[in-house]
């Protein structure tokens, strides 16, 4: 899985590119995981390029949220296209992550 990194406000963003599906999700948290550990910094997760993620990718992002707050981090979501956000209001996923709408509302958040 492919994983853009850039900052915005100086907070790190990571933008993965695709899905996060049974496929890819394991990759996908260690991959933000150890990129978040080695910028030792508070950062965004742009899902603007994932088209999809699956019941694995939640618990993929729930993971990685997890690994943040014992890090002691904090990590904003933004970019949810409707079907994303449409199945995180569903599932109540909303109610566990911080969402915003833009990088840069993201970006006040997560500083």
């Amino acid at each position: 899985m492919e994983i853009a990194e850039s900052t915005v406000a100086d907070v790190l963003v990571l933008e993965p590119v695709g899905a996060i599906d049974s496929t890819t999700a394991n990759l996908f948290a260690t991959k933000v995981t150890d990129i978040a550990k080695a910028r030792d910094r508070n950062f965004i997760i742009d899902l603007d390029k994932i088209k999809y993620v699956s019941s694995a990718g939640v618990r993929a992002l729930i993971m990685v949220a997890q690994a943040a707050e014992r890090m002691q981090r904090k990590m904003v979501l933004c970019g949810l296209n409707s079907e994303v956000d449409r199945l995180f209001a569903i599932s109540k996923m909303s109610e566990l992550f911080v969402i915003c709408a833009s990088r840069e509302e993201a970006a006040g958040l997560a500083k």
